[in-house]
């Protein structure tokens, strides 16, 4: 009965010898790391949103700035679309300029939203807005990168959130009339890219406001790199 309790509790020690060299021995040894998920830029969590690829965003970004260039909005797009599209927004405060990447909507802050919201459009904004929208929707091949711009007043994040929110109120209205998808971008560009010195109370205001970028859809992704190699 000594021998057999003698055997067993040897055979004990050497079960628990192994097992602790087993794990010295592969202690060194490296597991492979998880996969570490891809990130899709969103409009709620950064400055702007990408909506076009699930590869890798710079890659992309850089084969669309090398078009950027290239890329010009034909004479017959504009002819097919401008008048309609100034006669949509006549008598209200929102501007009209033809640009060589497309026809865009400035609405300056001051006259756009309410002064105690900042980023609710005032209801006069909603018939010209709704009114461009239902052009521009009408056509598939139509696309709308939506930009928010603020003065130089106020924190970077402040004005990131700031300039965000507000494209994203005129974005609803495009969105009301079925726009979105690939065809309807929105981008915050906080302070980055003033129309006038922000050093006057004049030229920051020219400075707080929200672009509407109107072009051929093909065009959009081109634009969106151009914009971020500016920033």
């Amino acid at each position: 009965m000594k021998l057999l309790k003698t055997t067993t509790l040897v055979l004990c020690m050497s079960i628990s010898a192994c097992s602790s060299f087993y794990k010295d021995e592969t202690a060194h040894i490296e597991k492979p790391a998880a996969p570490v998920p891809q990130i899709q830029a969103d409009a709620d969590k950064g400055h702007w949103w990408w909506p076009f690829s699930k590869g890798d965003k710079t890659v992309t970004e850089t084969k669309a700035a090398a078009k950027a260039q290239e890329l010009k909005v034909s004479q017959e797009w504009f002819e097919l679309h401008e008048k309609a599209i100034r006669e949509a927004v006549a008598g209200s405060k929102v501007q009209v300029e033809r640009r060589e990447n497309g026809l865009v909507l400035i609405a300056n802050v001051d006259d756009s939203f309410n002064p105690d919201r900042a980023e609710m459009l005032l209801p006069s904004m909603l018939g010209p807005l709704g009114r461009t929208a239902k052009l521009v929707g009408q056509d598939e091949e139509n696309g709308v990168i939506i930009l928010g711009h603020t003065d130089s007043t106020g924190s970077e994040a402040v004005n990131d959130k700031l300039s965000l929110g507000r494209a994203k109120a005129v974005a609803s209205i495009f969105r009301l009339s079925g726009m979105g998808g690939s065809r309807l971008v929105v981008r915050g560009l906080s302070a980055t890219q003033p129309r006038a010195d922000n050093a006057s109370p004049e030229g920051r205001a020219l400075n707080r406001r929200v672009e509407v970028l109107i072009q051929p859809r093909a065009m959009v992704l081109a634009s969106l790199a151009s914009l971020q190699a500016k920033r």
